[in-house]
């Protein structure tokens, strides 16, 4: 058990689901802050690596109510977070036999992970409301000459990346560092380092910036 948990620990006691947290503690070795109203479940043969702390179903400080959310990582899957925290109402699912690796930063309420290959995500990296990540379309499209497209393939965020409110970042798509995508625009295309992008479908609108929390 490290600082960074304990200190999180002592400052959200009065809502931390403290069965379930001392459940992962104590029979998993893993740093997890579980929330109220949360549904956390790693299943068979699934690898989990917290090496600070994570938090599923944080709740910001003096608001009054908190949404169901859920964390699932299936058979085989692969997870490994360095100090992340999963705010209230939020889904994050890795499929079977898929890898999510997390740097720092937050996902913020109402936001969804769906990992069904690979998600890499660097450090500080901050993603806001309503937020939608996925590596894979689930369905396959196949085209007038009976080809099928990819439908799965893998995305990496950098580090220090803001993602705006309401943001759909697809399969195959990379994010560099410190670059910002604007709220409501959906990526389906990399994203250099240092770059504003926005729109459907996101471009570059401004380049060389940084930004700050």
């Amino acid at each position: 058990m490290n600082k960074t948990f304990i200190k999180s620990f002592i400052s959200n006691i009065r809502q931390v689901s403290l069965i379930k947290s001392f459940y992962h503690l104590l029979i998993f070795r893993r740093n997890i802050l579980i929330f109220k109203h949360s549904l956390v479940r790693f299943l068979y043969e699934s690898k989990i690596t917290i090496k600070k702390s994570l938090k599923i179903g944080f709740v910001w400080k003096n608001w009054n109510y908190s949404n169901p959310t859920t964390f699932l990582v299936k058979e085989g899957a692969k997870v490994v977070i360095d100090d992340f925290t999963v705010h209230s109402g939020c889904t994050v699912v890795v499929m079977k036999n898929a890898f999510l690796e997390i740097g720092s930063g937050y996902i913020n309420r109402n936001a969804t992970i769906v990992c069904s290959k690979s998600i890499t995500i660097g450090d500080n990296v901050a993603i806001a409301q309503n937020v939608i990540i996925r590596d894979s379309d689930i369905h396959t499209i196949i085209d007038e000459e009976e080809r099928e497209r990819p439908n799965m393939l893998p995305i990496k965020i950098g580090s220090h990346v803001w993602i705006g409110t309401n943001s759909i970042i697809l399969k195959g798509v990379e994010i560099g560092d410190n670059s910002v995508i604007a709220a409501g625009s959906v990526v389906t295309k990399n994203i250099p380092a240092n770059c504003l992008a926005g729109g459907n479908p996101a471009k570059i609108i401004k380049t060389d910036i940084n930004w700050r929390q």
